[in-house]
C-alpha cells in the first residue's frame, strides 16, 4: 500500500503522511516509529539496500565505461578493499570541453545517504552562458587529501588549456590542492559565496551592501572599484579589511590577474622567444584601433557642426564645484537592465575656486527656484539674494529653470 508511493523517487511521502492517511482512510493510528520503519522498509524493497549497493558499484562503474568508451573511470580502494573515492568525467563532456569557455568551476556538497560522504563536482559554461558538466567525485568529506585527488584525477581526463580559471570559494582545501596539481592556473573566488559570507558576518547592514560588492567586482577601471569599494567602508568600516585578506585580483575584476598576465603577454611579443612576428602581433591591433579612432573623430566632427555654439541652454543640474580640487564629482546612473555606471562630472573652471562656506544661503533658497515666473535670482560671490536682476551677478549668465548641485 505505501510502497507503491516510492515508485517514483521525486515523489516526498513523509512519516506525517503516512500517519494521517493511515488514521484517514483505514481509520488506524500509527505511531511515528512504526511509520517510520514501513517507509524505510518500503524505500529498501524500491530502490534497494543503501549498504549491499557498494558491492554493485563496480559492475555499474565497468557498464558506464562499457557504453561510454574514452570516458575516466577511476575508484580508490583502502587496504581492507572497502570503497574510498571514485571519479567519473564522461567522454562526451571531455570531448566538448574545448569548444567552452575555458573556466572550472569545482564545489562540494555533502550526500544525504545512511553512510554519508560528499559529491565533488567541476562544471563549466558552455558557448551560451550555460552550466555544462564536466565531472563528479565521491569522496569522504572535503579534506586536503580528497580534494588533492579530485584535482589529480581531472588533470588525467582533461588536462591544461590555455588561459584556464579555476573558480571556487575559499576552501582552504581546495586553495591548496589547486596550486599543488595546477600551479601554473589562475584560482580566483566565487562573488556569490563571498557576498553570503559577509551577509552572515555583517548581518545587521546585509541588505546594503549586495549592490554596492557587485558593481565593485564588476567594475572595469580601479577609479570605479575605489569608489564602490569607498561606499562598502561607509556601510561598514570592517568590510574592506574583510574582503582585503582575499585578494582583491581574486574576485574583482578591475585588478583581477586577467590584467596582469595581458602585460606580460604585451611584453613577451618582443622578445625572441614569441612564436608570432611583431608585425604579425601588432598590425590586426592597429588597423581595429585606427578604424576606431576615425569612426570616433568623423562622429566628434560630425557633433561639432551640428552644435550650436555660444547659445544658452536648459539645465537641471549645474555643478559649480566640489570639495576635490578639480572641481569633480561622480554621478551613478542606472539602465533600464538594471546595470549601473559611474560617470565622471567636473565643473567649470570659473566656478571651481568657490567652496562650501559660500553657500550657506544658497541652499536655502535652491527650492524655490522653480520657474523663470516667479524666480529669486542669487549673488553666488556675497551668499545673498538680488532683486531686480536677470542674469546672475558673478558670471552674468541669466537664469533659466536652475537648480545647483553641490558636492560634499
Amino acid at each position: 500500500m505505501i510502497k507503491s508511493k516510492f515508485s517514483n523517487i521525486k515523489t516526498k511521502y513523509t512519516v506525517a503522511d503516512i500517519m494521517r492517511e493511515m488514521k484517514d482512510d483505514h481509520k488506524v493510528q500509527v505511531t511515528y516509529g512504526k511509520a517510520w520503519r514501513s517507509k524505510e522498509k518500503d524505500l529498501e524493497l524500491m530502490r534497494g539496500n543503501a549498504t549491499k549497493s557498494y558491492h554493485e558499484l563496480f559492475y555499474y562503474l565497468y557498464m558506464l565505461h562499457s557504453s561510454n568508451p574514452g570516458s575516466t573511470v577511476i575508484t580508490k580502494q583502502d587496504e581492507d578493499e572497502c570503497f574510498r573515492y571514485v571519479f567519473v568525467a564522461l567522454y562526451a563532456s571531455m570531448k566538448r570541453w574545448i569548444h567552452c569557455i575555458p573556466l572550472v568551476i569545482v564545489d562540494g556538497t555533502f550526500l544525504k545517504l545512511v553512510h554519508g560522504g560528499t559529491l565533488l563536482v567541476a562544471a563549466t559554461q558552455d558557448a551560451g552562458g550555460r552550466i555544462f558538466p564536466m565531472a563528479f567525485c565521491v569522496v569522504d568529506s572535503e579534506n586536503d587529501l580528497a580534494w588533492e585527488w579530485f584535482f589529480d584525477k581531472f588533470r588525467q581526463a582533461y588536462g591544461l588549456r590555455e588561459d584556464m580559471t579555476i573558480i571556487s570559494d575559499h576552501h582552504e582545501s581546495i586553495i591548496k590542492a589547486a596550486s599543488k596539481v595546477y600551479p601554473e592556473v589562475p584560482h580566483v573566488f566565487c562573488i556569490f559565496h563571498l557576498l553570503n559570507n559577509m551577509k552572515s558576518k555583517f548581518k545587521k547592514n546585509s541588505n546594503k551592501i549586495k549592490d554596492n560588492f557587485f558593481n565593485a567586482a564588476n567594475a572595469y577601471t580601479i577609479k570605479k572599484f575605489e569608489y564602490y569599494m569607498t561606499q562598502l567602508a561607509k556601510i561598514d568600516s570592517r568590510i574592506q579589511p574583510f574582503l582585503q585578506q582575499f585578494g582583491y585580483e581574486k574576485w574583482a575584476r578591475g585588478v583581477s590577474l586577467g590584467l596582469k598576465w595581458l602585460q606580460i603577454d604585451l611584453c613577451f611579443l618582443f622578445t625572441p622567444l614569441a612564436p608570432y612576428t611583431i608585425v604579425s602581433a601588432i598590425l590586426p591591433l592597429v588597423i581595429i584601433v585606427g578604424a576606431t579612432m576615425v569612426k570616433e573623430g568623423f562622429e566628434d566632427l560630425r557633433r561639432k557642426s551640428s552644435s550650436q555654439k555660444d547659445q544658452f541652454f536648459p539645465a537641471d543640474l549645474l555643478l559649480l564645484s566640489s570639495s576635490y580640487e578639480d572641481a569633480i564629482c561622480y554621478v551613478e546612473t542606472m539602465n533600464l537592465d538594471g546595470e549601473t555606471n559611474l560617470k565622471l562630472k567636473q565643473g567649470l573652471e570659473w566656478s571651481s575656486p568657490i567652496r562650501r562656506g559660500h553657500f550657506s544661503s544658497v541652499g536655502e533658497e535652491k527650492s524655490k527656484c522653480q520657474s523663470t515666473n516667479d524666480l529669486q535670482e542669487i549673488d553666488i560671490q556675497n551668499g545673498t539674494r538680488c532683486h531686480q536682476e536677470s542674469s546672475c551677478t558673478y558670471c552674468k549668465v541669466p537664469f533659466l529653470k536652475c537648480c545647483f548641485l553641490f558636492c560634499k
